[in-house]
């Protein structure tokens, strides 16, 4: 079974995933960037729910972005666009978060819900 975790400010992303990667180590840990308003994200989250139950020993970190930007300022002030790890582009964003940044492995917006692109993101 995989443990859900919700993360629901980004201000306090850091502590809250450092808490994680110390009380689950030796699991996978997978984090999802995603807004409740977001269409595309609505659309990714049963594909990637579907394809996370099928891994044992891991962590899925669901991370909201919070209230949907004016178009115009998109994730200007979004603490995950200027995170070092995150470096947040689009949403969904989908992170296999690893020990260090170098082996972090990424699908953005549309390969969330690509079968192929999960089943692969997935299979290690």
């Amino acid at each position: 079974m995989v443990e859900k975790i919700e993360i629901k400010e980004p201000n306090n992303f850091d502590e809250k995933i450092n808490d994680i990667v110390k009380n689950y180590s030796g699991k996978n840990i997978y984090v999802l960037i995603y807004g409740d308003w977001c269409p595309d994200c609505r659309n990714a989250d049963p594909i990637i729910n579907r394809h996370i139950e099928k891994k044992t020993n891991s962590v899925l970190v669901k991370a909201s972005v919070g209230e949907r930007p004016d178009i115009s300022k998109r994730y200007v002030n979004s603490l995950y666009k200027h995170h070092s790890r995150i470096r947040l582009r689009k949403i969904p964003t989908l992170i296999k978060w690893s020990a260090n940044q170098v082996n972090d492995k990424h699908l953005v917006e549309n390969e969330c819900e690509n079968e192929k692109l999960l089943t692969e993101f997935f299979s290690d």
